[in-house]
């Protein structure tokens, strides 16, 4: 069996130390390089199973050059980029979004980001299909939440909960969910942010995608374009939202425009 090989791609050699021993306990071959055309050969070379990357290199070819390259050269890969970076979630969201979800913002848990590329290199796959339906609920009001949480399992769905977008953008990026409820107004990567990051990167989660918050008239038509499954009102009615998750996981489109529910 050929082993598995991780590049990353950082100046400081403090990251190799750090990084090298555990890679390596789960059985990857390592290779470290200080800039962005070192890089590129290597990825000529060899077959990568993962990239760790550091977005600022301060000699050579930086982090986006390496990311120019493989998005032209080896697009597959994309999906398996690590970023490394001390740059601001929004930046990065508006560079590169669909490495939002594997973003590991300086200082981080370097375990964690281990563990993140064993889960994307080394998937678990569950035996047989999964039956029951899957709920995403993106809010950071943890009763608003909770109460969207119930509503869902009271017609027999598995809910997740995020609290924050980019929380929200995680799950989407690395598991199947059959509907997204998501609040508009909340404080870094908002709603929209993960309209963005959808219509840019999941599209086909869009139309199974329900916005619940109490969206001012002036959001009205910014979010009818991003052709929702539907709109359900603040304070929620739980049987317009129950309708509306019903509507999603039958594999409604947005053809005609988001449905709007109002609360009672």
């Amino acid at each position: 069996m050929k082993q598995e090989r991780v590049l990353i791609v950082e100046d400081d050699r403090g990251a190799e130390l750090i990084l090298r021993l555990p890679l390596e306990r789960e059985g990857f071959a390592v290779d470290f390089v200080e800039e962005g055309y070192a890089a590129i050969e290597k990825l000529r070379a060899h077959d990568y199973s993962a990239v760790i990357l550091d977005l600022i290199i301060h000699r050579g070819l930086n982090g986006f050059g390496v990311l120019n390259f493989i998005d032209m050269e080896q697009p597959r890969l994309l999906e398996r980029v690590f970023l490394m970076t001390g740059m601001s979630e929004q930046t990065v969201m508006n560079t590169a979004p669909q490495l939002l979800s594997r973003l590991f913002r300086k200082p981080f848990s370097y375990r964690k980001l281990v563990a993140a590329v064993v889960a994307v290199v080394r998937p678990y796959e569950a035996p047989g299909e999964e039956s029951q339906k899957r709920l995403l609920v993106v809010d950071d009001d943890n009763m608003s939440a909770e109460l969207v949480a119930v509503f869902g399992r009271r017609i027999g769905m598995s809910v997740d909960i995020a609290e924050n977008g980019r929380e929200g953008i995680e799950r989407i990026a690395n598991a199947h969910y059959d509907a997204v409820v998501l609040d508009l107004l909340m404080p870094g990567i908002d709603g929209f942010g993960v309209l963005e990051y959808l219509d840019r990167c999941k599209p086909e989660v869009m139309a199974h995608t329900i916005i619940s918050s109490g969206l001012p008239e002036k959001y009205r038509e910014r979010v009818a374009g991003y052709g929702v499954c539907g709109v359900v009102t603040k304070p929620l009615d739980h049987r317009a939202l129950q309708e509306m998750l019903a509507h999603c996981i039958a594999g409604a489109t947005a053809k005609d425009g988001p449905k709007q529910a109002n609360g009672s």
